[in-house]
């Protein structure tokens, strides 16, 4: 294909970067002024904006402890008490202008509540009685089958979801959360009483972290929430960071669906542990390689030789265990039949990065903007002042990368690369109709392992 001269500038492009900018002062979270943490659990944000308070409690125990939590958060979010039905519960929270939701992922399962601050002490002991006093019933588990129905059916309907299937199984194999919960049938004969255990057995150890936002003083809101024992500190569970699983070689894990007209093909390299000097390289590296329509992913796939309808990717640092590896994970939406050239020029990436040193003026401003203006808004304060300080360090990572990025050199950005992706195996997932493209080619790159669609997920 016929290359664009990218760097090339037209005259009123030149005449455009020659007008004055506006300075902007940095922005960074200061966990000194702007997070009270109380006991190391219990996290206080102040909010001037309105009277809406939010308050999230987080307890470190996800499906790879409990696979039931899942569907827990489904019956949670579904059922009633003793003293009220579902219908019931739902319409008090709406009386108090109050909302809440359940959710779960591998390592935590969260708890979120909403609504008006005059209302936050009626509404905290709701979500307790909800929390305290539930009752799953034989209705709870036909909801909950009949979700599971829609969802199977969607999975097999929707090729992006059965990609993305696809994409975890080779991430983290058997432990996938596609693979690693119960079946449709052992569902729908599931005694309720096992939802309830499973409750119990979820709340016994206390919260690892409870986040108010609001208008309360510490003592009125945090003050309430510390003196409840359902909300007491845990100090049992610990947050983990799933590793994705290692190759001794370069892998593709392929699944065929002849109703597939584009292949969704997912890239995944295992790095190095993280290293908090380093952190500024890998911003920088992500930048140059993965980021917006001027990383070379999208160039190099898309604009240069039109061989994806998406990409996109990043590479990802460990959080709460800094020893683990983190990892880089790529994606290309393809054509069916232009599948094998999008992952041979990907690979082709992975295996020799272009180093267009020129680019590294442009690449630093940018960095130092996006640095100087990523503190969050008030409500996810404390969230995120609670990720970088249980991940070891003392300030927010951004302060400290945007302190080094006037200094930002390209050999930074290719010793990033040389140490966490050059040379190492990837595991690539491709979920497509395979008799579109020459899938015999990819050989040469290491082994192809074809799977069926029930090796991936459990229905």
């Amino acid at each position: 294909p016929i290359t664009a001269r990218t760097e090339e500038t037209s005259v009123y492009a030149k005449a455009f970067e020659q007008l004055p900018e506006q300075v902007l002062s940095p922005s960074f979270i200061d966990v000194d002024k702007d997070v009270l943490v109380f006991d190391e659990y219990l996290y206080y944000t102040k909010n001037l904006q309105n009277d809406v308070f939010t308050l999230k409690a987080t307890i470190a125990k996800g499906f790879l402890e409990n696979q039931l939590y899942p569907e827990l958060t489904e019956a949670l979010n579904n059922s009633g008490t003793s003293t009220y039905t579902a219908e019931e519960l739902k319409n008090n929270f709406a009386r108090l202008g109050a909302n809440f939701s359940f959710t779960a992922n591998y390592n935590s399962f969260d708890i979120t509540l909403t609504g008006i601050d005059k209302n936050f002490k009626e509404s905290v002991l709701l979500l307790e009685h909800l929390l305290t006093d539930f009752k799953p019933d034989q209705k709870t588990i036909d909801y909950l089958s009949n979700q599971r129905k829609k969802a199977n059916k969607l999975a097999k309907n929707d090729p992006s979801t059965a990609g993305r299937m696809l994409y975890v199984y080779g991430l983290f194999g058997k432990n996938s959360s596609y693979l690693n919960r119960i079946t449709a049938k052992q569902l729908k004969k599931l005694n309720p009483e096992r939802l309830l255990l499973a409750s119990k057995s979820l709340l016994k150890n206390g919260f690892n972290s409870i986040h108010y936002v609001g208008r309360h003083t510490p003592k009125e809101s945090i003050g309430l929430i510390g003196s409840k024992d359902l909300f007491k500190k845990n100090q049992t569970d610990s947050y983990s960071f799933q590793e994705a699983d290692s190759v001794n070689e370069t892998t593709f894990y392929v699944v065929h669906d002849k109703k597939a007209i584009q292949s969704y093909v997912y890239y995944v390299v295992n790095g190095e542990a993280l290293n908090k000097e380093q952190d500024f390289k890998k911003e920088a590296f992500n930048s140059y390689y993965t980021n917006g329509l001027s990383g070379l992913l999208f160039q190099e796939v898309r604009e240069f030789r039109s061989l994806a309808y998406a990409v996109g990717g990043n590479y990802i640092s460990p959080i709460y265990e800094p020893n683990k590896k983190g990892r880089l994970v790529l994606f290309t939406g393809s054509q069916a039949d232009k599948t094998t050239d999008a992952v041979n020029v990907v690979m082709g990436l992975l295996d020799d990065m272009p180093m267009y040193e020129e680019r590294l003026p442009t690449l630093k401003n940018g960095l130092l903007l996006e640095a100087g203006s990523s503190k969050p808004s008030f409500r996810e304060l404390s969230t995120t002042a609670e990720n970088f300080l249980k991940t070891e360090y003392d300030s927010d990572p951004n302060e400290l990368n945007y302190a080094k990025f006037p200094d930002l050199s390209f050999e930074d950005i290719q010793s990033f690369y040389e140490r966490n992706v050059k040379g190492r195996p990837a595991v690539i997932s491709i979920y497509g109709d395979t008799s579109a493209f020459e899938l015999e080619q990819l050989r040469k790159f290491g082994k192809i392992i074809q799977l069926k669609i029930d090796d991936i997920w459990t229905k």
